[in-house]
């Protein structure tokens, strides 16, 4: 099955009707999909530089995707930055960069990032509404 969204949904599937819609690409893949497992939706990530090398690395997010850096407060386990034993049940806020990811996604994973959050909302608004117009009909 491909991984990439938009020839997901622009090539590779028929809506047969509001329960079924059928997938088949050009490497032979075929399978009868729940038509609402397609429907997509838009997650939004704070990663930081760790979760983000895992992501380009599983090829969630391209390899050249320009992620926007923010900083931000978390709470860490003190324990991690000092390793005092004492330390090992008290929270303290730690600043740290992440980047900003906003995730088209379906049911069944496949995915597109994007770094700003309007792009993500109209690609997911008009998967959608292309899906919920077939099955009105």
């Amino acid at each position: 099955m491909t991984k990439d969204l938009e020839k997901f949904y622009n090539e590779c599937i028929t809506i047969l009707d509001e329960n079924l819609t059928e997938y088949k690409d050009e490497k032979g893949n075929y399978s009868i999909l729940p038509t609402a497992g397609i429907l997509v939706s838009v997650d939004y990530n704070e990663l930081n530089k760790q979760q983000y090398d895992v992501a380009v690395f599983n090829q969630d997010i391209p390899k050249d995707f320009k992620a926007t850096i923010t900083k931000v407060k978390k709470a860490v386990c003190k324990y991690d930055i000092t390793h005092k034993e004492e330390d090992r049940f008290t929270l303290v806020e730690k600043e740290e960069d992440v980047r900003q990811v906003w995730f088209v996604m379906n049911n069944l994973k496949i995915k597109k990032a994007f770094n700003k959050k309007e792009d993500a909302l109209e690609l997911a608004e008009k998967i959608n509404k292309k899906i919920i117009d077939k099955i009105k009909k």
